[in-house]
């Protein structure tokens, strides 16, 4: 496992909620930081774009926050699938009793085509953690319906410095 996976099974493990409730509040800064990035104004023009999707994927969805955000403001026939290489178990649990939505542990740079075809791919935050997010990328386009979208979000490569202190800090804070 390397220390990404390690740090973010770790993330979700200690806070199986991090962001959960805020993110899902309508009208809090993060949700709407979501929204906006995305080009949705608020949460009537994110219904509006989901309404005729049949297949989403939330790929990489960690503890299932933004999964929940897309199944509450998709039709409920809408069927979703959450993919994370270390927490889609987390994810299932916070969203059990929801319908049609579905969780695996799976590697983006991993074949990904029995899960079938998808009309919309939300992939934020996620790329840029793999060994390889151009093949990560590649995979998810795959699978992409030919009029699907796909929405992602990358970080800007941080500085060697940057990742130094970064491992540094982790390195003793993680206990």
């Amino acid at each position: 496992m390397t220390n990404t996976e390690r740090s973010f099974r770790d993330k979700w493990e200690k806070n199986e909620k991090a962001f959960f409730e805020i993110t899902n509040k309508e009208g809090s800064e993060i949700q709407n930081w979501i929204l906006n990035r995305n080009g949705w104004k608020d949460l009537k023009e994110l219904r509006e774009f989901l309404k005729n999707k049949k297949r989403i994927l939330d790929a990489g969805c960690g503890n299932g926050r933004v999964t929940k955000l897309l199944r509450e403001n998709s039709p409920c026939e809408t069927e979703i699938i959450g993919i994370d290489l270390v927490s889609a178990s987390i994810a299932h649990k916070n969203l059990k009793g929801y319908k049609n939505i579905f969780f695996y542990e799976r590697d983006l740079l991993s074949n990904l085509r029995d899960l079938g075809k998808f009309d919309f791919i939300y992939c934020q935050e996620v790329l840029h953690h793999t060994k390889d997010p151009r093949t990560a990328f590649n995979n998810l386009i795959q699978i992409l319906e030919e009029e699907g979208i796909i929405a992602i979000y990358v970080y800007k490569k941080k500085a060697p410095i940057r990742e130094f202190t970064d491992d540094y800090i982790r390195n003793i804070i993680k206990k």
